[in-house]
């Protein structure tokens, strides 16, 4: 897929837009390069929800497909937003958050229970809540990690036996132009530590990271 950028975008040492490609020059965490560019698109102060200019304190960043449903950090998946209608959101996709803020009071319960529902479903099955055009199958061993992740035991453990009760990661792994990992390490470590021929990645056609 193609990742939102601007036309002009610089993190002094760390990543540079040239000829529509992002650079990444230096590894720091990824989402923090991907809230920069999604800030320098789309504003700081104006949530995207109740369309109110809020102080920087009362501001965030919301995934429009949450994490908990496989959603990424990156600029197509993310809109800024105050705190209040964050918090109001919780896992549902902005689209479904939209639909429920236009709701009668007495229909907000139905309609949240009907969207759980098909949540589970959509887990159940183990199927992502995200644009399928997202996504696609790569082979593992076609995948490179040039960096070194930070994790704990704790963590190794947790995404392994997300995987085999739902048969899928729920952070997918990010990958620029090259294969080359940038988010979902963990995921990958465990899918090679198990052996599996294939992973699920977002692949992002106009980033390369050159570290």
């Amino acid at each position: 897929m193609i990742v939102d950028l601007p036309e002009k975008f610089s993190m002094e040492g760390v990543a540079v837009i040239e000829n529509g490609i992002l650079k990444i020059m230096r590894y720091i965490a990824f989402s923090d390069i991907m809230y920069e560019l999604t800030y320098q698109m789309k504003g700081r102060n104006i949530c995207g929800y109740c369309k109110k200019e809020k102080e920087k304190k009362k501001m965030t960043l919301d995934h429009m497909y949450p994490q908990e449903l496989g959603g990424p950090t990156i600029p197509n998946n993310l809109l800024p937003c105050c705190k209040k209608c964050n918090r109001t959101k919780g896992n549902l996709t902005s689209k479904e958050f939209r639909k429920y803020l236009k709701k009668k009071q007495e229909e907000k319960g139905k309609y949240l229970e009907k969207v759980q529902k098909h949540q589970e479903k959509l887990k159940k099955k183990g199927k992502y809540h995200i644009p399928i055009d997202w996504i696609e199958e790569r082979k593992v061993s076609d995948l490179k990690l040039l960096w070194t992740p930070n994790y704990s035991d704790t963590k190794y453990k947790k995404v392994r036996k997300y995987y085999e009760e739902t048969g899928m990661f729920k952070k997918i792994v990010i990958v620029d132009r090259n294969n080359q990992i940038l988010s979902g390490a963990v995921s990958y470590i465990v899918a090679k530590k198990m052996k599996l021929k294939t992973i699920t990645v977002i692949p992002l056609e106009n980033v390369e990271l050159t570290v």
